[in-house]
């Protein structure tokens, strides 16, 4: 799942002031839900859709 920081986040954290972390920290639990959200209705949606054979369609 990984920490959800972008690539400059993660590489510049050390610089951060504690109140940057912070945010950084409140972005990626905002991130986490918002992935968790579309995962879930992707899931329904695949649920509720007609089921392909895992092969996927031939014809």
């Amino acid at each position: 799942m990984g920490c959800m920081r972008s690539r400059e986040e993660r590489f510049g954290w050390l610089q951060l002031s504690p109140t940057e972390q912070r945010n950084v920290i409140r972005l990626c639990r905002q991130r986490m839900i918002r992935k968790i959200r579309a995962e879930r209705a992707l899931a329904a949606e695949n649920k509720s859709g007609e089921q392909t054979p895992p092969q996927g369609e031939l014809f």
